[in-house]
């Protein structure tokens, strides 16, 4: 059967998001507060054909570099901040043609 009322209740439905979406923001507990500026949440057109990936580090990655550790922490995080991860594919066996022979890392 049909979960939520029906095709119809749930375009209903969908286009009231679209409706509540376009309406003035409301601060959940005081409605005199009003928004100093409201950003539109839009794909960025400039830059929608790059793929990037973020990544979580356990620990500093910038402790590992010696030059780097000895930096005091504010540069060795703006360091980081700025950095780039580039992925590499070594082959495991000579001529691995098969993704499962090809070790991959990211660098």
């Amino acid at each position: 059967g049909d979960i939520g009322g029906g095709r119809d209740a749930q375009l209903a439905a969908i286009e009231a998001t679209f409706a509540a979406a376009a309406a003035p923001p409301v601060h959940p507990k005081d409605p005199s507060v009003v928004p100093v500026e409201i950003l539109p949440v839009l794909p960025d057109f400039e830059c929608w054909a790059n793929k990037y990936v973020q990544a979580h580090f356990d620990s500093d990655p910038t402790e590992e570099v010696e030059s780097l550790a000895r930096l005091p922490l504010p540069i060795r995080r703006a360091v980081a901040e700025r950095s780039m991860l580039k992925g590499f594919r070594m082959d495991q066996a000579q001529g691995a043609e098969d993704a499962e022979k090809q070790e991959r890392f990211m660098a």
